[in-house]
């Protein structure tokens, strides 16, 4: 247990589920004005996958900020804690994916649900350079 920093995991983890979230709803919002003004119909934003890509793509940047944040909270075992910072977001994917919430494919949601982990993992190895110096050499 000493290895893990509990305060840097769970605030990791608030970061990278909440954050993500919040700019989810933003998205959304967003898309419902812009297919209002421009009279564009909704469908056309899902159709194109132009929304399940920003929405991927927010979720893995604040995985890995999530991550990161638990790295430089821990300030030691930066990959473990980082890794570990994901657990509420595998948790709420899992739970998503059980309940048929998740619409997606069956291999999409898998891969989504090895790619936070990952991109968690990734944000507390860029800590881990940072701390070392050498991330910008």
């Amino acid at each position: 247990m000493g290895r893990i920093s509990i305060k840097g995991v769970l605030i990791g983890a608030i970061t990278d589920t909440f954050s993500s979230m919040f700019v989810g709803i933003l998205v959304g919002i967003l898309e419902g004005i812009i297919s209002h003004l421009a009279r564009i119909p909704r469908e056309v934003f899902h159709k194109f996958g132009l929304l399940d890509l920003a929405l991927v793509l927010n979720g893995l940047a604040f995985s890995s900020l999530g991550g990161y944040i638990a790295a430089l909270l821990a300030r030691h075992d930066e990959l473990l804690n980082g890794f570990l910072s994901s657990f509420l977001c595998v948790i709420l994917s899992v739970f998503f994916m059980a309940s048929g919430i998740d619409h997606h494919p069956l291999l999409v949601q898998l891969l989504l649900l090895i790619a936070a982990p990952t991109f968690a993992v990734l944000g507390g190895y860029l800590r881990l350079r940072q701390k070392e110096g050498s991330i910008w050499r």
